[in-house]
């Protein structure tokens, strides 16, 4: 099965329903967040625990010019 790339700058309230969304579909997907809030992205790392599933890889990251330069 094809894996898609998704990103999703800011997680906070709609943010976080959209990775809800995407958690709960057969894809398999590779997720980008970002947030410049580095305890939001904690909270979402810690309530996610109990979700992710095997074709989910969730990648977490504060500043996207990381990322953006690779």
């Amino acid at each position: 099965m094809k894996t898609y790339n998704i990103a999703i700058v800011g997680v906070g309230n709609i943010g976080y329903r959209h990775l809800e969304g995407l958690l709960k579909t057969r894809y398999t997907l590779n997720i980008f967040l970002f947030d410049i809030n580095y305890k939001r992205l904690l909270f979402v790392k810690s309530s996610l625990k109990l979700s992710v599933k095997k074709n989910k890889k969730i990648i977490l990251n504060h500043k996207i010019s990381k990322v953006l330069d690779t």
